[in-house]
């Protein structure tokens, strides 16, 4: 699995106002597979869900050397990832400035999503 991309975060300015910005943030966020939790006037925040799968070639050595060190990995690598992000929308001028917040996976689809904001 990929490592996550975004190390900060990205301000960006668009010409939508408030209400619209959010409105077009949350339908690219769910297209994307994000979970969007709560949305109160100017923010919304949300969870990145990520599914990790075991490498097969790591769990097939340690079952073969030992079975319960392998039955462990199996287990243990197999859980998922929930990465929050957030994002803030403040009113500025004819348009929006568009803070994302998080981190992780939730960071890199905020930013993706933000990114798809007419400019």
């Amino acid at each position: 699995m990929p490592k996550p991309k975004t190390t900060g975060t990205a301000a960006r300015f668009t010409p939508l106002p408030p209400d619209q910005a959010i409105a077009f943030l949350i339908q690219t966020l769910t297209a994307s597979g994000a979970q969007v939790v709560s949305q109160s006037g100017s923010s919304l925040t949300g969870v990145m869900h990520i599914r990790r799968r075991p490498s097969c070639l790591v769990a097939t050595i340690l079952l073969i050397l030992l079975i319960v060190p392998g039955i462990i990995y199996l287990t243990l690598a197999g859980k998922d990832i929930e990465d929050p992000y957030s994002i803030q929308v403040i009113p500025q001028g004819q348009g929006s400035m568009i803070h994302p917040a998080g981190q992780g996976y939730g960071l890199d689809v905020a930013v993706a999503a933000i990114a798809r904001l007419p400019a």
